[in-house]
């Protein structure tokens, strides 16, 4: 491993611990703090977390301050390229709970600009395979999701298309509203009415 490496996996690490220590400090219980590998899809999630009300939550962290040579959290392509993937492998696993649906936090020190090819990346990318692009300082929605239940993550993801919808409605992020031409994307709504279908019919076992 060289420098670089070395000094990007450090930084996870001490990322991951403060994404912890963020959940913790809100109210989550912290199911795996060491990360999981979800067998079926070959994803290895940095954190799983419950809720108040019991809902599970698979959390990517992509953070970090940059002491390697790329920038960092969502700044950088490569991690965007990663959170993307690992979301759509995700949503194709049923084995991670034992439950059809577990919505999928990416937790971040920076987003992408809204001007930028990783913006319109993450721009496809819908809300039912990643839930929520949330900062570790955003204690307003932390607190959110922790207090969420089966009904709101339903209505969640009926609001909200895709995840930059979401981060535009978030104004910790400070990203600017769409034009009046941007129409809502069909793209996908199937897949929407499937995990919201999911949903109704009991939502998620634990882990």
């Amino acid at each position: 491993m060289n420098e670089f490496q070395s000094n990007a996996a450090r930084d996870g690490e001490h990322y991951r611990g403060m994404c912890c220590e963020a959940l913790d400090r809100f109210g989550f219980e912290i199911v795996h703090g060491k990360g999981l590998r979800v067998e079926d899809c070959g994803v290895d999630v940095d954190i799983v977390a419950r809720n108040r009300q019991g809902l599970v939550f698979l959390i990517e962290c992509k953070g970090g301050y940059g002491r390697g040579k790329k920038p960092g959290g969502l700044l950088s392509s490569d991690n965007v390229r990663k959170a993307i993937g690992s979301a759509y492998c995700l949503s194709r696993s049923e084995t991670h709970t034992g439950g059809p649906y577990t919505p999928l936090l990416v937790m971040t020190t920076y987003m992408t600009d809204h001007r930028s090819v990783n913006f319109r990346q993450l721009s496809v990318v819908e809300s039912c395979v990643m839930c929520d692009i949330v900062s570790d300082r955003d204690a307003d929605r932390l607190k959110m999701w922790e207090r969420a239940d089966y009904a709101f993550l339903q209505g969640h993801i009926g609001q909200y298309p895709t995840v930059t919808w979401v981060a535009r409605e978030n104004r910790f992020w400070r990203i600017p509203a769409p034009s009046v031409a941007t129409a809502t994307p069909r793209k996908g709504l199937r897949q929407r009415e499937k995990v919201q279908g999911q949903l109704s019919m009991g939502g998620i076992v634990d882990c």
